[in-house]
């Protein structure tokens, strides 16, 4: 009967041991679904700065087309006022 006794107390123990186990299974399931949301979320800011950052690039290329327009407008206006005289 003993030896009955010691296989309960270690199927007991296995099974404490498995129900632990798959308790911090558990836990690290969760916390790596945690991890993989906040790197999508990451992901997505990433992608939405890039986005800003491609926009503000354009409207800096088109106001330095327009400053380029303006300057040559000047060094016409400049060079026709150069042929008046008072």
């Amino acid at each position: 009967m003993n030896t009955v006794n010691e296989i309960e107390q270690a199927a007991r123990r296995i099974t404490e041991q498995a129900s632990a186990t798959r308790e911090a299974v558990t836990g690290i399931s969760d916390v790596l679904q945690q991890v993989a949301v906040a790197a999508a979320t990451q992901a997505s800011s990433a992608q939405q700065v890039t986005a800003a950052a491609e926009e503000q690039g354009a409207s800096t290329e088109e106001m330095a087309a327009q400053a380029n327009t303006m300057t040559q407008a000047a060094d016409r206006l400049r060079h026709l006022v150069e042929g008046f005289t008072v």
